[in-house]
């Protein structure tokens, strides 16, 4: 498909020519050449959509040079877009964005990575640098499962980014209310960099439901947030690295999740666990082609403790013969022994009938 209908020359210094890129769609992009470097210069509040990769590349083929159209705002309001392509290299995409003041450095490559890729723009570089107006970010991007991108959807997914640090936003998830709401608006880039707790805990992948080990997994590290003071939320699809500072999440890592695999994890949770959980909440979130798993367990009444995981359904053993209360202390599992588990019944069943 070509997108260039002409290249309309207007007039020509010593140095270089100026003239109108005209599009096939009826728009028309003033330029600049000096035969080393071809400019072409988009303004999303005059010009209408355009291609970004694949227009640059078609005049860098058109012209024997290097080929960049950009749009910089005027203002620290208005990000910037840049995309260049050369004759026989590969392209390459630039947003330029101003962040919060007080956003984090640290935490700024993980937030937008985050904040692009929902919008289908992987982010392969991050860099930072000051001019005379502050501080800005040029972030190297490419679309996803190499999806076209448009200098418009650039612009806005930037913008977007841009403007979601210009908030007034909470970064650090403080509790399991905090992570459960992160994750329902889909801010998955906040759980970045933060480590397991009294109140989280997260998983690569789910264990192997098909087998009674699996399932017993599961609700093992379901049930010890019930049997915790403040509930807590269990997060499948991401992955921890200790860094000499204790678990802490560095990427997430998205699974295929279907509906008979949703139902089944709410089956297992409710035959095996006693007292049923109350208002217990499993859903997922979609990200980067794939779901994450949440399990989220609000606190639970004093009443109703301690909140028992039935066996692993060893079946010489007989249905029940095997249980365990899993407690949360600090940021793992730990299993109540028999001996704290008899002081905690003493007095309050009978065994005689």
């Amino acid at each position: 498909m070509s997108y260039v209908e002409g290249i309309q020359r207007e007039r020509t210094s010593k140095l270089s020519s100026y003239g109108k890129l005209l599009l096939s769609n009826g728009v028309a992009l003033p330029y600049e050449t000096n035969r080393v470097d071809f400019t072409i210069e988009w303004n999303p509040e005059v010009e209408g959509d355009v291609p970004s990769v694949e227009l640059t590349e078609e005049v860098a083929g058109l012209v024997g040079c290097d080929v960049a159209i950009y749009f910089s705002g005027s203002s620290e309001k208005q990000p910037g877009v840049h995309v260049y392509s050369s004759p026989g290299k590969d392209s390459e995409v630039f947003l330029t964005v101003r962040l919060h003041e007080a956003f984090p450095d640290r935490e700024v490559e993980e937030y937008v990575s985050h904040f692009l890729r929902r919008r289908r723009v992987a982010v392969e570089e991050c860099f930072r640098y000051s001019d005379g107006d502050g501080v800005q970010w040029n972030l190297t991007c490419r679309g996803i499962g190499g999806e076209s991108r448009t200098m418009r959807f650039l612009f806005d997914a930037a913008l977007a980014l841009q403007q979601s640090t210009m908030r007034s936003i909470q970064v650090q998830l403080e509790s399991a209310e905090d992570a459960l709401e992160a994750l329902k608006g889909n801010e998955v880039w906040r759980f970045i960099g933060l480590h397991e707790n009294e109140w989280l805990e997260v998983k690569s992948q789910l264990p192997d439901l098909s087998k009674s080990a699996g399932k017993f997994t599961l609700v093992k590290d379901v049930a010890q947030f019930a049997n915790s003071r403040l509930g807590g939320i269990l997060v499948y699809g991401m992955f921890t690295k200790n860094k000499g500072d204790g678990d802490a999440i560095r990427r997430v890592v998205p699974f295929s999740l279907d509906e008979r695999l949703k139902n089944s994890i709410e089956a297992t949770l409710r035959n095996q666990v006693y007292p049923a959980i109350a208002n217990l909440h499993v859903d997922s979130v979609s990200i980067d082609g794939g779901d994450l798993l949440y399990v989220y367990v609000p606190p639970q009444s004093d009443s109703a403790k301690p909140f028992i995981v039935e066996g692993a359904g060893i079946a010489e053993l007989g249905k029940g013969s095997v249980f365990a209360v899993p407690i949360r202390s600090g940021g793992a599992a730990v299993q109540v022994t028999g001996k704290s588990l008899h002081a905690l019944l003493a007095g309050r069943i009978s065994l005689s009938g």
